[in-house]
């Protein structure tokens, strides 16, 4: 299993693995947050509800930043994570996937081909990353480029 490589690679036994990676998960979210909050593009949602696509086009005009990095919003959420748990029958150590909760951070940026798109990283073990392209923005760009006229209201070209 991988899971098993990399910690041999690291040097981390399995026993080790919950201190490992809330260390990991700490040293991820400091170096995240610290650069972020510098440029003054953090921003924490207690509601994982909220849209952040809103909020993030909303900080870039408050920013007055029109491309590259617009934002970068932290929320928890639930997701898929990594645990090792002690099994009472075999007396060993197991490593399980289980559902959970941790912090997510999303860092949106404005792209001039693109429009907007986001990376979704997951800051606990395996530390999942979703990109995400918004296809509208997209279009949009491209008819636009290729001359055609038309009207967008939210998801609707006409």
């Amino acid at each position: 299993m991988v899971f098993f490589s990399f910690l041999s690679h690291v040097q981390v036994p399995l026993q080790h693995f919950k201190s490992y990676a809330q260390d990991t998960t700490l040293s991820l979210c400091k170096a995240i947050e610290t650069q972020a909050k510098q440029v003054g593009l953090y921003r924490y949602l207690n509601n994982s509800q909220e849209s952040k696509e809103e909020m993030a086009l909303h900080m870039a005009a408050e920013q007055q930043c029109h491309q590259g990095l617009i934002a970068v919003l932290g929320c928890v959420e639930p997701c898929q994570v990594v645990q090792v748990r002690g099994n009472k029958e075999t007396k060993k150590l197991e490593v399980r996937n289980e559902p959970g909760k941790c912090l997510h951070y999303y860092h949106y940026y404005l792209d001039a081909d693109y429009g907007l798109r986001y990376t979704r990283l997951q800051t606990w073990f395996p530390f999942t990353m979703h990109v995400g392209l918004n296809g509208r923005d997209w279009l949009a760009r491209q008819m636009t480029k290729a001359g055609l006229a038309y009207q967008q209201k939210d998801n609707c070209f006409t």
